[in-house]
């Protein structure tokens, strides 16, 4: 059996991706009326990517460390016979969920956003964001739940228009990565509102701070420069798409 990590399920980079282009693809149908054409082409691709996931079997899953996250030892057995495994990881494996929600918080008087700035230990950095949390079983009834207490305790806002800004087929969210077993849901909140008694947040959130009114264009400059992390950067450009779409002006 190979050990390989370079290598990995490809299908699932490829599953993230083509979610990605759904999105876009099924918004537009949703809000503007998208050719039959592309949908039927979407649904087609959709399809295909079930049907390739077929051919591949999970062989096993032994945790072989746990703390904060949880890593396996995955062995795949891919379509013709050969075994290969792989160091998958996940975080709230306690309760199984391995979900994370990400809300975009837009004000469309001022044409500004709510960002989050944060220490990245990883990466030994600070970095801009948007309010995001782990779905908790034991916390949540859903990532929709997730998401207005993950607002609620980062930013100190409500959102009575919360909006889920992937299409209604991406079910199980957005795979986080290759090799890591969160999927991410992404909510776009229009004209926030600010709590006066907002939830506690986490210890570890001691040091993060919150910049309010930030126009889109400086979010936007943000986002090329590098300081937002990868999933965050791709919740302001599809929150960006979808504000076009429902017809508010940015700029």
């Amino acid at each position: 059996m190979k050990l390989v990590q370079g290598r990995s399920a490809y299908l699932v980079a490829a599953g993230c991706l083509s979610l990605l282009v759904l999105v876009v693809f099924m918004y537009q149908q949703r809000k503007i009326g998208i050719s039959i054409e592309a949908t039927k082409a979407t649904e087609r691709r959709l399809k295909e990517l079930i049907k390739h996931a077929e051919k591949y079997r999970i062989i096993s899953d032994s945790p072989v460390y746990e703390r904060y996250a949880r890593v396996y030892d995955r062995v795949v057995e891919y379509p013709n016979g050969e075994k290969f495994a792989y160091d998958i990881w996940g975080r709230n494996w306690k309760t199984n969920t391995f979900s994370v929600v990400i809300i975009v918080p837009y004000e469309t008087r001022t044409r500004t956003m709510t960002l989050i700035k944060e220490y990245n230990p990883a990466h030994d950095r600070f970095v801009y964001g948007f309010p995001t949390g782990m779905v908790s079983a034991d916390k949540h009834k859903s990532p929709l739940d997730a998401a207005k207490q993950e607002l609620d305790e980062e930013a100190e806002l409500t959102c009575n228009n919360l909006i889920d800004m992937l299409s209604p087929s991406a079910t199980n969210g957005v795979p986080q990565d290759k090799y890591q077993m969160e999927r991410i849901y992404m909510y776009l909140c229009v004209d926030e509102e600010e709590d006066e008694s907002p939830s506690e947040r986490d210890s570890e959130e001691v040091d993060l701070h919150v910049e309010r009114g930030v126009p889109v264009r400086e979010v936007k400059e943000l986002l090329l420069a590098g300081t937002f992390q990868s999933n965050n950067m791709a919740a302001a450009y599809l929150a960006l798409e979808v504000l076009t779409k429902m017809g508010y002006s940015l700029d």
